[in-house]
């Protein structure tokens, strides 16, 4: 390059974001270090937890999804932490995949609650998660009700 040309100022620019990327941290700069204390991550303390999961377990029982034969609803796994497993099992439905699909799609578009879904024993189950900081029994209650009003609407 000549004393009269002019460097772009890109030039080099991305070889050296590489060589900065590839560059081993500095001691300090790291996320995880020797000697750092490690554990989960608790945003919640043990009490808030046990709360919201019986406020679940409440809203299951007092909306018949405790209930499996009455209610049509099977519980597919315990609840952990704050999610439980569930299918909507009405009798005489022959394919229970397809209306849990229908189920959670519906409950989605609804946008009072938001439902997801997994496969469990090769079973299409609904997964209900209650995590919220501020999570109340109103809350819980609020989003069973919408569900069951869905479910009792399908098909």
């Amino acid at each position: 390059m000549t004393a009269t040309e002019t460097r772009s100022p890109r030039a080099g620019g991305r070889s050296a974001r590489q060589a900065l990327r590839s560059a081993p941290r500095p001691e300090t700069m790291r996320p995880v270090r020797p000697g750092l204390s490690g554990g989960t991550y608790n945003p919640m303390t043990e009490a808030s937890v046990a709360r919201i999961c019986q406020a679940a377990m409440d809203a299951l029982e007092q909306t018949g999804l405790a209930d499996a034969p009455p209610s049509g609803v099977a519980i597919m796994m315990p609840p952990a932490l704050l999610s439980f497993s569930f299918r909507h099992a009405p009798a005489g439905t022959a394919d229970l995949d397809a209306r849990n699909r229908r189920l959670v799609d519906a409950v989605n578009a609804d946008g009072r609650t938001c439902l997801t879904r997994t496969m469990h024993q090769d079973s299409l189950v609904i997964r209900f998660q209650v995590g919220q900081f501020d999570t109340t029994e109103a809350d819980v209650m609020f989003a069973c009700d919408a569900i069951g009003e869905i479910a009792r609407g399908l098909p």
